[in-house]
């Protein structure tokens, strides 16, 4: 089959796209949420740190306990998500406690 775009999805397709593009340099790629620096590749990357913002100062605004609890993952993007959301409940809440679970 002949594809016009070949699209990756999530960081964990890096490696993948990276090796396939590099091998059919004359077809398009993209990759979501990771980046590749090839010229027939192009990132698509998010400020998911700025959604999370929203929605660490909503779960501030609303929670009854003045307690959040936020699992974390080790990638990246992840990282800047729980920063942005810990940033927008204390922003709302000096007070608010967010406990982090670190998940593998």
């Amino acid at each position: 089959m002949d594809y016009d775009l070949i699209i990756g999805i999530g960081f964990a397709q890096k490696e993948s796209v990276k090796k396939v593009a590099a091998q059919f340099p004359k077809k398009q790629f993209a990759i979501v949420d990771s980046e590749v620096n090839l010229p027939n590749v192009r990132s698509l990357m998010f400020e998911e740190h700025e959604g999370a913002y929203l929605i660490g100062a909503i779960a501030a605004l609303t929670s009854k306990t003045g307690r959040l609890d936020r699992r974390r993952h080790g990638h990246p993007a992840h990282r800047r998500f729980a920063m942005g959301y810990e940033a927008g409940a204390k922003k709302v809440n000096l007070q608010v406690t967010v406990l982090a679970n670190y998940v593998a």
